[in-house]
Formats: C-alpha cells, structure tokens, sequence
C-alpha cells in the first residue's frame, strides 16, 4: 500500500505545478489586455452562481488552493475589479438578482450593444444558485410541506426553475450581442460540476440542445463567424455541498469529485478564456 504521507505529497505537487500552468496562462491572457483599445470582459448570470469568486480568480487576488471553502455573499451592486498585473483592464460583474435588474441591467445592455465589452461570461450552475441570505427552505415559495420528502421535492422543484432562469437571462442578452458592431465572444461556464457530475450527459445536453442549447444556436447563426464566437466550459471553481446560507443541506457534492478534478477544471477553464481572447485579438 502506497505511503498516505507520499501520496499526499505527490498530489500537492501536482496542485502547485497545475497553478503555475494557470498563473502562466492568466498572465498571458493579460499581455492581450495590454494592446491598445481595450475593452473589459462582462460576467452576467443569476445570483448565487459564483460570479464574484471567478472575478476574484481572473483579478489575481484570490488563491483557489488556499482560501477557505467559498460562502455565498448576496451582491448588492456592481463590482469591478481589474485584472492583476493590468490595472487598466476591468472585469465588470453584475448583480444577479431580479430585483437589481432594473438598476444595472439596462446601462449593461446598452454597453453590449454598443461593443463597450470584448466578451461575456454568462455563469450558471445548472441549477444549483446558492439561496440569498436568511432564506430557509422551508419559507421558500416553491416550497410544499408533505409528501415522505419536502426537501427533496423542493430541490427538484428549485433547479428546474433555475435553469427556466438562466435561459431567462440568456435571452435578456441575445439581442444585444446581436446588435454588438465589434467581434464579441460569449463563454458560458456551467459552474458547481462537483454538485452535478453525476447527472452530466443531461447537464451538457441542456447547454447544448436542450433549452439554453437551443437559444445560443440561434444566436450564433445570426451572426457572422468572424464577428462573434461562444464556448462551453464545464467545472468547478469550488467544492462545497449545496446548502443554504442558514445552513440546510440539500445535496452533498458527488463522491470522488477531489480536488485535482477540480483544479482541472480551472485550467480547462483559463485555457478556454485564453481562446476566447486569442481569437479576439485577431480579429
């Protein structure tokens, strides 16, 4: 049996060389955000997907391998940070709660019309958006007392209207990267895979052909190939069980999905942004 103590080792040298592979590719990223006629990346989707942590991650100011377990902070307004190493680069994210929209939503549509952003990160989660603070399930409007398991009716009742959501907000934004005069990219990161991996083929089916698949392919066949482009990344940017604020558990995230599965994800993810913005600077 391998030594608990080398295996331990081997798997944090692993982490640390993997990390170093995203520092370099993130300052790379950067470089690109030097040229002239800079413009700042956009991270729209529902509240509680995890758009603050993935803007920390791109700012530079947050170590994934380190920072305590992620806790969910309802945003209030709009946050913008800039990308480390290129103070003059912003990535700009947005409230995601209906009851914001009204404040932020219409001078965002506007700067996407107008090519204000060279990309978009729409987040989402398949359907596991974290529940605002003080929200017990229990008090939750698609709550329903009865039945052998409330809890878990609840939860299927609730990611089915996430994920009604998250089409929702895509749609909020199709016409405006359709009217964008500037090549514009849209990235959507499936978020939470450690919570939803055991139902993958159904989660890349929803993102590919199923409601939210649909909408991105009419997009995209609305625009010219060399004006605008979109990817799918799946991952995690955290391993945490689903529960509320308050602390109720409604589902634990899947078995064996570790940390390595993880910081894989975070790579593949970086090297989709590296693409992305690539592909925007030679256009």
């Amino acid at each position: 049996m391998p030594d608990p103590a080398s295996v331990a080792i081997t798997i944090l040298n692993w982490a640390w060389d993997n990390w170093g592979l995203i520092e370099k590719r993130l300052r790379q990223i950067r470089e690109w955000f030097q040229k002239p006629n800079n413009r700042p990346i956009l991270i729209l989707g529902p509240g509680g997907c995890g758009k603050t942590t993935l803007l920390h991650i791109l700012a530079g100011d947050r170590d994934w391998l380190r920072d305590t377990p992620w806790v969910y902070a309802e945003s209030v307004g709009q946050d913008t940070k800039p990308l480390a190493d290129d103070p003059h680069v912003q990535v700009v994210v947005n409230p995601g709660q209906p009851l914001r929209e009204q404040t932020y939503w219409r001078d965002v549509q506007a700067a996407v019309s107008t090519g204000k952003y060279r990309g978009v990160v729409l987040l989402t989660a398949f359907g596991y958006h974290s529940l605002g603070h003080g929200v017990q399930v229990k008090n939750h409007p698609l709550y329903q007392p009865g039945g052998r398991n409330p809890t878990a009716d609840f939860l299927t009742r609730y990611l089915v209207d996430r994920r009604t959501e998250e089409v929702r907000v895509l749609r909020k934004l199709v016409p405006h990267l359709q009217a964008c005069p500037k090549p514009v990219w849209l990235l959507t990161v499936v978020a939470k895979q450690d919570l939803w991996v055991g139902e993958q083929p159904a989660a890349a089916a929803f993102y590919r052909t199923g409601d939210y698949g649909e909408v991105v392919t009419e997009l995209v066949a609305g625009k010219d190939a060399a004006q605008f482009r979109h990817e799918l990344a799946l991952g995690s940017l955290v391993i945490a069980n689903f529960a509320t604020v308050v602390g109720e558990s409604l589902a634990k995230n899947t078995a064996g999905y570790d940390h390595r599965t993880q910081v894989e994800s975070v790579k593949r993810l970086i090297e989709v942004i590296y693409t992305l913005v690539e592909w925007e600077g030679r256009t």
